[in-house]
């Protein structure tokens, strides 16, 4: 059975919806092309792209669960929400290790909410080591120093980072940041 009722209303309410916007005119195809330019999605991903997560010890199969690879051959399974990812990074500046200058510690700079999380992370997993993940590929593990200071935005990620590696984070970070933040 037809029913006006079923038909009408979803036109009207999105008639409603366009004159409350203030749009002047409705033409369909045109504010179709413009749904479908506001939903593109950036065809090009994030290069040098970091988050943190935590890795699952035994993994369950739940859905918070994902396997992804490792640089090294071999995959990993980490919670899939990261703890911190590089939209909360505003920039990565490699710093040498004392002892071994081929490699690299990470000094990260973070958003005001990007040292909350941080702080989030870093207070439970004292002795947990996390995953740290480079464009979706798990790079190594490591263990997150305490923010001691009430004013620092500033944190290390203990390496070893090889060269390549690090300057491809520091060179994208702020980058990536931007993109993520518009």
């Amino acid at each position: 059975m037809f029913s006006w009722k079923r038909a009408v209303m979803p036109a009207a309410a999105v008639c409603t919806a366009v004159l409350v916007m203030g749009v002047e005119k409705c033409d369909p195809e045109e504010m179709g092309d413009k749904m479908e330019e506001m939903l593109q999605v950036e065809t090009e991903p994030p290069k040098g792209a970091i988050s943190i997560h935590e890795i699952v010890k035994y993994p369950k199969a739940n859905e918070m669960e994902q396997k992804i690879p490792s640089y090294f051959g071999n995959e990993i399974t980490i919670n899939r929400v990261p703890l911190l990812f590089y939209k909360e990074i505003e920039a990565v500046t490699a710093v040498p290790r004392a002892g071994d200058p081929n490699f690299y510690d990470l000094k990260l700079k973070m958003t005001t909410r990007g040292r909350k999380m941080w702080i989030g992370l870093s207070v439970p997993n004292q002795r947990t080591p996390l995953a740290f993940v480079i464009d979706g590929m798990y790079y190594r593990s490591f263990k997150p120093r305490m923010i001691y200071d009430d004013t620092s935005d500033e944190v290390i990620v203990d390496g070893p980072f090889d060269q390549a590696t690090a300057l491809e984070i520091q060179n994208n970070a702020a980058k990536n940041h931007r993109k993520s933040n518009k």
